[in-house]
């Protein structure tokens, strides 16, 4: 993300990278399965109810992407291309908190 920005807009589209072809999705993938993993591992030790957490979890997820994608879009059309290095930015540092 944040190398696509400092691009511009003047970017070979065959230069970017597609996230949902090859190694790149299967490392998502595996990420997103270890996250639910550890989210299935508590909820089982903690003796909690499947149907109410799924519920809770979609609906919050679906919220957060709609408000993510309203706000991203007002931002980027005011900011431009420094609020996608700025995401970027913002990811990298949670994977940085994460590991540690």
């Amino acid at each position: 993300m944040v190398a696509e920005s400092l691009r511009g807009k003047n970017a070979d589209p065959a230069e970017c990278l597609d996230p949902t072809r090859g190694l790149s999705l299967v490392v998502l993938s595996i990420a997103s399965s270890m996250d639910a993993l550890g989210a299935g591992f508590s909820m089982g030790i903690l003796g909690s109810g499947m149907i109410a957490p799924a519920v809770c979890f979609g609906v919050t997820a679906g919220a957060m992407t709609w408000v993510s994608m309203k706000l991203g879009k007002r931002l980027s059309m005011r900011f431009g291309r420094l609020v996608e290095a700025a995401g970027g930015l913002v990811l990298i540092g949670l994977a940085i908190e994460f590991v540690m």
